[in-house]
């Protein structure tokens, strides 16, 4: 629950601008600003690779909580439903050096919901470049921290993600 209690002081950081048009168009409408730090760099000069996946963290975890997930599930409360992050891949297109912003942007781009599975995908947009740098996926898994499995999507969660992305079906 550490995590959850920084969320807060995490989302004042992030500075709230105009969306970037060219992920819009592209259809992340969810957009998440992250300022790159002198920190994210490794010794090439470069955002480690890992960082990315940070990035995609901090995105998917806004996404999560713009759609209703509660992220501080307890198996003794009414909110035992969360998500699992079950894989993360990403492709890396552009290195991004500091100083920079990247704009993260997130979709739904797939999911079974009686399996309480689904796929959001990532697109890490440069500010100083004008371009995508990186293109990830995550595979998030419903979990009922109650019974201690798997868990079909909410479909709250659901009519939220289709309203946020423009879904019209999921996939089985």
């Amino acid at each position: 629950n550490s995590f959850c209690t920084l969320l807060p002081a995490m989302r004042s950081t992030v500075a709230r601008r105009q969306p970037v048009e060219a992920l819009r168009a592209a259809g992340f409408h969810h957009q998440v600003r992250w300022p790159v730090g002198w920190r994210d760099m490794d010794s090439f000069g470069h955002v480690n690779n890992a960082v990315f996946i940070m990035y995609m963290e901090h995105a998917r975890v806004r996404y999560a909580e713009d759609v209703g997930v509660p992220l501080d599930a307890n198996p003794q409360s009414q909110d035992a439903l969360s998500i699992i992050l079950a894989s993360v891949s990403c492709r890396y297109r552009r290195p991004v050096e500091y100083p920079d912003t990247v704009v993260v942007g997130t979709r739904f781009v797939k999911g079974n919901p009686e399996r309480g599975d689904f796929t959001l995908e990532h697109h890490v947009w440069s500010e100083q470049k004008q371009l995508v740098a990186a293109v990830g996926e995550s595979g998030i898994v419903v979990y009922d921290y109650r019974k201690g499995k798997r868990a079909p999507i909410p479909d709250a969660w659901l009519a939220k993600m289709k309203n946020l992305d423009g879904v019209t079906a999921v996939n089985p």
